[in-house]
């Protein structure tokens, strides 16, 4: 059976998946606690993003974006650590 006769037979859902196999790792709770925390981490980098980032900074002290690049290009105030 090729592929597409596998995918035409419906023969997929039939398959085993998840904890049905017996070499699983994982069951649904800790995959879905693994989801959860990466959907977490995706948060909170777009969190950071939005408040660190050249556009954030630059609303923070009132700033135009193109100022706040050119200091963390060191274009400009090349001389402060």
């Amino acid at each position: 059976m090729d592929r597409q006769e596998w995918r035409a037979t419906g023969a997929r859902l039939y398959a085993k998946h998840g904890t049905d196999l017996p070499q699983a790792k994982l069951d649904e709770m800790t995959v879905a606690k693994i989801r959860r925390q990466y959907a977490r981490k995706q948060r909170l980098i777009e969190m950071l993003n939005s408040s660190y980032s050249a556009a954030g900074l630059a609303r923070r002290y009132g700033l135009h974006v193109r100022t706040v690049e050119k200091i963390l290009r060191r274009d400009t105030w090349a001389h402060v650590k």
